[in-house]
């Protein structure tokens, strides 16, 4: 690993993302989204496909959708009168990412939001200094996301990872198994397989990639982290009224949310955010 001169950032990081400093401008950068399992990342992308953004993730390449073959990037609905639009890639692995770059997907600036499982390769790999991305991401307590990861995926028959054999087991009795995501986290951001040892430099490097070159949400703080991506996206929620609309159906309404906190038992806003999210995240896709 070698990093650039002067700076303790990768080379790829250096040149091709956007420092978080700068102001935010979509017609010169395409945003990525680094969608971190358990962690939000499902209402996140389902909050703008309300907001009729169009996105670049793994439905683009469904073949049911006839779309997978094209040799040329396509943008359509993959749904008809739903109002979202989707690219022909699939972003959220390693080779759909390579195809993407071969065809031009950032250049062609046809994709709002990109999501990916890969933020380190697909920023090494779609951006350019002339073609810079801007990352975002949702983070998530790890002892949260873990456990919530274990009682997914003992039910996730659609899922690769599903484990059945998780379902008669408790917290504990899971949590002394080998963890096959052990510094998931830092493997990701700094590129390496899961087989790769990952250090104090690693560490160092993944954090320094995060405080740069992220906007950092946090899942238990959900629609504060996503009025920050909005205002990175370059989205108006409050004279735009589709994206307002989509804001109120995901995060309710203020007036109302204050009404009902007058009352008892209002609870507390990171609890009932969280159980929200929560709520909007248990389905099919929680990737």
């Amino acid at each position: 690993m070698y990093l650039s001169a002067h700076s303790t950032l990768m080379p790829w990081a250096h040149h091709n993302l956007v420092d978080i400093t700068t102001t935010p401008n979509t017609k010169l950068e395409t945003a990525l989204f680094w969608h971190i399992p358990k962690s939000g990342g499902t209402t996140a992308k389902r909050l703008y496909q309300c907001m009729g953004q169009t996105l670049a993730h793994r439905v683009g390449a469904d073949p049911k959708f006839g779309h997978d073959k094209d040799k040329d990037i396509v943008v359509f609905e993959p749904h008809v009168g739903k109002d979202w639009k989707v690219v022909n890639v699939d972003t959220t692995i390693r080779s759909g990412i390579l195809k993407a770059g071969k065809m031009g997907l950032v250049e062609r600036g046809v994709a709002d939001l990109i999501f990916t499982m890969e933020p380190a390769f697909a920023g090494e790999k779609l951006y350019s200094p002339e073609h810079p991305g801007r990352f975002l991401a949702l983070f998530r307590h790890p002892v949260d996301r873990a456990i919530s990861m274990f009682y997914y995926l003992q039910s996730a028959t659609w899922e690769r990872s599903y484990r059945p054999e998780w379902k008669d087991m408790t917290v504990m009795e899971w949590a002394n198994l080998p963890n096959a995501e052990r510094d998931y986290m830092v493997h990701k951001l700094v590129n390496k397989r899961f087989d790769e040892d990952v250090g104090e430099v690693d560490l160092i490097v993944a954090k320094e990639l995060v405080r740069q070159r992220f906007v950092v949400g946090l899942m238990e703080e959900m629609e504060e982290s996503v009025r920050r991506f909005n205002v990175a996206l370059g989205l108006d929620v409050v004279e735009d009224e589709r994206n307002r609309e989509c804001m109120r159906e995901f995060f309710g309404d203020q007036e109302d949310e204050e009404k009902e906190n007058d009352g008892a038992g209002g609870g507390d806003e990171g609890e009932r955010t969280l159980a929200n999210t929560d709520n909007k995240n248990s389905n099919k896709h929680p990737k």
